[in-house]
């Protein structure tokens, strides 16, 4: 233990150019992973888009709701593309940095990937189910 503490008092953090690049980027949290529907400042957006795109049926709770799951879904694809836009924007600022770390990027872009991934998927979902609950609604008009 104490020859752990030691140690750690002698470490002078990243020396070479790939782990200062690397180090430089560790604080930065995209957040991508937190629900839109968690975040207050999307939430107005969410319930915005979710009236245009339940329509005139938006007085319907069943298509509003479905709706709602739609726009939740378009606005995480909205997220990552901005932090896709972001990530490219740091990218070409630092080439410098790009040339030390061009794996660490690699990897950072493959993680947004699978996010942009996902949420397309969800929208995608959320779509057929709001066509099925329009389609219920259409044959049956009571729901």
């Amino acid at each position: 233990m104490s020859a752990n503490r030691a140690n750690a008092q002698r470490s002078t953090g990243p020396r070479s150019a790939t782990g200062k690049a690397q180090s430089r980027l560790n604080a930065w949290k995209h957040g991508l992973a937190i629900p839109v529907s968690a975040s207050p400042e999307w939430s107005c957006e969410v319930a915005r888009l979710a009236r245009l795109i339940a329509g005139e049926t938006e007085n319907n709770p069943g298509i509003l709701d479905a709706a709602a799951r739609v726009a939740e879904a378009s606005i995480s694809v909205i997220r990552v593309r901005q932090m896709k836009a972001t990530f490219f924007d740091i990218l070409f600022r630092n080439m410098s940095v790009v040339e030390c770390g061009i794996e660490m990027f690699g990897k950072s872009l493959d993680r947004l990937d699978r996010y942009e991934r996902r949420a397309l998927s969800q929208r995608r979902t959320a779509i057929r189910a709001l066509n099925e609950v329009r389609a219920a609604v259409r044959n049956d008009p009571s729901r």
